[in-house]
């Protein structure tokens, strides 16, 4: 069973949802207390949750990715950023906000790309160089920190 909500009129705020289900938010959620999805969650507008979030099988952040050709800078608006490389790159990322999550991957091998982001915790760079190298972040205490993937972090 698939539960869909449009907007955010069904969450009961301050109070926690269970849903035993998988669950498709189409429209903007705002939700204060926790959120529990047995099934997968699926989000294709802005849902915010300032409750815990639990989710029993597949989360799905539904947003077009970024394709960045050249150099230039990374955006904070969308989760998925793919790099095409045109030569030596230099690429920026602003701070974001806190708890946000950011993948990068090289998509096309032009040259290497070096990400040098405006605060980074654990490093000062991070550099893609073949096709398939990745980076996760996570933004906390005011820096960027990478926790995963293949890229080079230096």
């Amino acid at each position: 069973m698939v539960n869909t909500h449009y907007g955010q009129n069904w969450m009961q705020d301050g109070k926690a949802v269970t849903i035993d289900a998988d669950l498709t938010l189409a429209g903007a959620n705002t939700h204060s207390g926790a959120l529990t999805v047995s099934g997968a969650l699926t989000a294709s507008a802005a849902t915010t949750t300032s409750g815990q979030l639990n989710v029993g099988d597949l989360l799905v952040v539904s947003q077009t990715a970024q394709t960045l050709s050249g150099a230039g800078a990374v955006d904070i608006t969308s989760t998925i950023t793919h790099v095409v490389t045109t030569g030596t790159d230099a690429l920026t990322l602003a701070d974001g906000a806190e708890g946000q999550i950011k993948i990068i991957v090289m998509k096309t091998d032009g040259g290497d790309g070096t990400l040098t982001p405006s605060n980074l915790g654990n490093g000062s760079t991070i550099t893609f160089d073949d096709v398939g190298d990745s980076a996760l972040l996570v933004f906390t205490n005011a820096s960027w920190h990478m926790f995963g993937g293949t890229a080079t972090l230096a």
